[in-house]
């Protein structure tokens, strides 16, 4: 069932990086984004649910967006120590079919930014390669990412919503539905 299956923000690997943060006397980043507004089927195309699974067998699920037909872009620390995934796109509730479905992808197809340090939790990028292209639709896209040209424009400050399946509260389990944040 995989509305059993908890956040990968409550994976030890995970909690662990918080903790030596904190030992380190680093600060972590401040606030979570918790709760927002039900999303709807289309509003967030490149919004994907993964399924990870670790070395012992347990599994956690994580966001990421579609940033090509072949390439998913999601943080480091949802892939780190991890053996399969599995991306479901095209979906705003985690117990619906997706439109769209990877198959089991093992660990070669992640690509962890050389330079992540996860005891600190920089550079938290990843991004996984999916071999068989994602079939594009109204409800399954690519997110909009700033052109090459636009490198001079400061985002900072700017308004900017975030999506996914994330804590409906504080410490809090993830939502079984997709939600956003503006």
């Amino acid at each position: 069932d995989w509305m059993k299956i908890p956040p990968a923000h409550e994976a030890p690997e995970y909690l662990s990086s918080v903790q030596n943060l904190l030992r380190h006397k680093r600060v972590p980043p401040k606030g979570r984004i918790v709760n927002g507004q039900l999303g709807s089927l289309g509003q967030f195309p490149h919004q994907v649910l993964k399924f990870m699974q670790a070395p012992n067998g347990n599994w956690f699920f994580c966001g990421g967006s579609i940033i090509s037909i072949h390439w998913v872009m999601t943080a480091a620390h949802c892939l780190e120590n991890r053996v399969n995934v599995e991306v479901y796109a095209g979906l705003i509730d985690r117990g619906a079919t997706a439109e769209y479905f990877s198959g089991l992808l093992p660990s070669a197809a992640f690509r962890i930014h050389p330079d992540y340090n996860p005891a600190f939790l920089d550079n938290d990028l990843a991004l996984i390669e999916i071999i068989s292209p994602i079939q594009l639709s109204a409800n399954v896209g690519t997110v909009h990412l700033p052109l090459r040209t636009d490198i001079s424009v400061p985002l900072v400050g700017k308004p900017a919503t975030a999506s996914g399946f994330g804590a409906t509260m504080a410490g809090g389990p993830g939502s079984q539905f997709l939600r956003y944040w503006e």
